[in-house]
Formats: C-alpha cells, structure tokens, sequence
C-alpha cells in the first residue's frame, strides 16, 4: 500500500511539473497519420502543422493563434491541449511513448467528437 501510495504521489508531483511548464514542445517533433483522412499532423519547433496530400498545407497551430494551451493526462501518459477560436475546435494530442503513436481527439460545438490512434509517419519529410 505504501509503495501504491508514492507511486501516486510521484504520478501527481510529474503532472504538477508538467503543467507549469507545458508548451507545444512539450510533444515530441515528427509526422503523425490521420489515417481517416490522410490527413499529416506535424509537430515542429514552430508549431503544429496539417497538411494533406490533395490540398497541401491547411492549417499550423502557433502560440500566437491557439488559447487555452494546457497539460492533459490519460491514465499516465501525458500530453497537451488546447483550443482554437479560427478552428472552432478543442485539441488534445497525448503520445505513446511504449509504440510511438499519438492519439488525437478534437471537440467540436454541434459535432460528436472525434479521436484516432495516429501512427508515426516516416515519410515525405
């Protein structure tokens, strides 16, 4: 029990420490595949980009023009979340670091929400 006890503890403090200092670098940088759509999420230094290969770049998520950025958690994998007011959506990205996917869910006013499994993409950049 006591050792269950610290875990916890430990868990809790690590999600504390995350939260103070989340920033988009806080998910790893790489190509992630929106299999649903074939839909490529990129995450870079400069941001978070979408792109497809029919219409090319959609969208990039900066500082500058997502609100709410904060640490999400499921179980004990954490990651980031966010919102958009150009988008009209709510983001949340959390990576499994165990496989290396990431696993995307957007809110949408109106719309039932939508979550993939995304898997790293290796190529194309």
């Amino acid at each position: 029990m006591k050792k269950l006890v610290l875990v916890l503890v430990l868990l809790l403090a690590s999600a504390a420490l995350f939260a103070q200092t989340v920033d988009l670098s806080a998910l790893p940088t790489g190509r992630w595949l929106d299999h649903n759509f074939d839909a490529i999420w990129e995450f870079g230094a400069s941001g978070i980009k979408l792109s497809t290969p029919t219409d090319g770049d959609i969208f990039t998520f900066t500082t500058g023009n997502i609100q709410n950025l904060r640490a999400v958690r499921s179980g004990v994998s954490a990651g980031i979340g966010f919102s958009c007011n150009a988008t009209g959506r709510t983001y949340s990205f959390i990576p499994n670091l165990a496989d290396g996917s990431m696993t995307m869910s957007i809110e949408r006013d109106g719309l039932p929400n939508y979550q993939v499994v995304m898997q790293r993409h290796r190529t194309g950049g």
